[in-house]
């Protein structure tokens, strides 16, 4: 029986290590291809496209031009062109059942005009208005693992980095964790950025190459009482309908848009869901009994 291909796009090698690891811990049946580029870009290609060529076809042509203008301007990027090679020929070589999307939230997005150290707290309002709108469209774009076209996109908050923001795999104090604009958006005294805080005050065995499957559960768990904290303020379990309800992506980004009229992020790792959406209640049940 052949088993279903499916791509993962992500921004970054932290992302690839971190996904590698927790779908290999579960034993996911399916062959699993990552390539890397920025969702910004891919959804405007896209949406240019408007609707004529899948999701892969517009990374293909997007590396190729990439890999055109280095060899026009002779420049000799060698790791960067290998890179981009290897994903080309991922592209190439497969057949894709389904797609999914992992991204940051990135709430703080600003445009090259935009200096972070000259930025009033009008300036941070409007530029949070500005993102969420784009993000509400991508929801509503990247909605569908099997339309190849579209993708399924998983937002993190306020970043990847997000499943570290604790002192242990289960920290019941994950449910006060909250990420201020003012750190966001490089305004803060004390840390230069939130992996910056995070590398200084979470999670000390924070490799995700070396974490374990129950390490993994206890860190899918507490994002659940924490998904449920978000919506409800109640930090406790919840039933396996009721996870599938609160963990849609538009829900989470919903409930969030209310923390962020505060000036906050609510902190959760949406990447850690991926397992039980693939797995089903089987895995929600192990995870919540760990």
């Amino acid at each position: 029986m052949r088993k279903d291909s499916i791509l993962f796009i992500v921004e970054g090698e932290a992302d690839s290590i971190f996904l590698s690891s927790l779908t290999s811990r579960f034993q996911i049946s399916c062959e699993m291809s990552i390539v890397g580029f920025n969702i910004h870009k891919l959804y405007v290609l896209l949406k240019e496209d408007n609707g004529f060529l899948d999701i892969v076809s517009v990374l293909r042509e997007s590396y190729q031009k990439t890999l055109n203008l280095f060899d026009r301007q002779g420049k000799t990027r060698k790791k960067e062109i290998e890179k981009i090679q290897e994903y080309l020929n991922i592209l190439e070589k497969k057949q894709f059942s389904s797609i999914y999307l992992f991204f940051d939230c990135e709430i703080h997005h600003t445009t090259v005009c935009e200096k972070r150290n000259e930025l009033t707290d009008q300036n941070i309002i409007s530029i949070v208005k500005r993102n969420s709108a784009e993000l509400n469209e991508m929801l509503d774009f990247f909605c569908d693992e099997t339309n190849l076209k579209r993708g399924k996109l998983y937002l993190n908050y306020p970043m990847l980095e997000s499943y570290k923001d604790c002192k242990s795999f289960f920290d019941e104090e994950y449910q006060k964790r909250f990420v201020c604009f003012g750190l966001l958006f490089k305004k803060n005294d004390k840390y230069s950025t939130y992996k910056d805080y995070v590398r200084k005050n979470g999670l000390r065995y924070n490799n995700a190459r070396n974490f374990t499957a129950e390490n993994f559960k206890q860190l899918i768990k507490m994002n659940i009482f924490k998904l449920n904290s978000i919506s409800s303020h109640c930090w406790r379990g919840i039933d396996y309908n009721s996870f599938r309800e609160l963990s849609e992506q538009k829900e989470i980004f919903r409930n969030e848009q209310i923390i962020f009229q505060n000036g906050f992020v609510a902190t959760l790792n949406t990447s850690l869901f991926f397992v039980i959406d693939y797995k089903g209640k089987v895995l929600f049940d192990e995870v919540i009994q760990a």
